[in-house]
């Protein structure tokens, strides 16, 4: 995630409704959205350290549980609800957030967790995603959602739009 966030090749791609960019990675479009939103960060810290938080944040989420937990990780199924020729996706993901005082990483990444989950999902592979919080101030916090998503099977490219727009419209509407 520190790597992502500190690249030199992300290109702006929008800035409405939040500042979005994007690069390419083995043919792959990863995006980044930014935002500064009127939460406090130990707030925000709170929420997005439950490994559960996307069921509370993306109404595609169909299921959230969590399989498996240690001290240090957890590792969570998500479905996600199919959208018209769309057919649902699940992950099997591991969950860590590290807090480095001011700023915390709050990542997800796929694992080979034996979990078979739906039979009738296709099985996403999330290279990397999550949450960077950085504290602005007592009131304010910036936050930073990463995105690098195999969604696997064949996708209209208006539907991976729809998606990214949906992942922003829920940073904005925090």
């Amino acid at each position: 995630m520190k790597i992502l966030e500190s690249s030199k090749k992300w290109e702006k791609n929008g800035d409405k409704p939040v500042l979005n960019h994007k690069m390419i990675i083995d043919e792959r479009t990863v995006t980044k959205a930014e935002v500064l939103i009127n939460i406090p960060y130990e707030k925000l810290l709170a929420f997005f350290s439950d490994p559960l938080y996307m069921k509370k944040i993306v109404e595609q989420v169909d299921i959230s549980k969590i399989i498996y937990s240690t001290e240090s990780f957890n590792v969570v199924y998500t479905k996600m609800k199919g959208f018209g020729p769309v057919s649902s996706r699940d992950m099997v993901l591991t969950f860590t957030v590290k807090n480095e005082g001011n700023k915390a990483y709050i990542g997800n990444r796929s694992c080979n967790y034996p979990y078979k989950g739906d039979p009738d999902a296709i099985r996403a592979d999330c290279k990397i995603g999550g949450f960077i919080l950085e504290k602005i101030d007592g009131t304010k916090t910036r936050l930073t959602s990463i995105s690098n998503m195999d969604i696997k099977g064949s996708i209209p490219s208006f539907f991976k739009g729809w998606l990214d727009g949906k992942r922003a419209e829920s940073l904005a509407t925090m």
